[in-house]
């Protein structure tokens, strides 16, 4: 609930998603610029990077870009 929704993203603005008529984000990311996000999909994985928008679709999820 904290930091600011943005339209445009930068670099080391975080990506919050979220399930379709839900307030709560359940997973967060790290954008990178160009589409792109650094995060971890699960503590028994590595960090990966991934795009954005396709995570969201795969996932059926809402974008936010939060800046602090």
């Amino acid at each position: 609930n904290l930091g600011t929704e943005v339209d445009a993203p930068i670099p080391g603005d975080l990506v919050a998603f979220t399930y379709p008529n839900s307030k709560n984000a359940y997973h967060i990311g790290i954008y990178i610029g160009g589409g792109k996000m650094i995060h971890a999909l699960n503590p028994n994985r590595d960090t990966v990077l991934d795009d954005v928008a396709a995570f969201a679709e795969s996932e059926n999820s809402k974008v936010a870009y939060i800046r602090y």
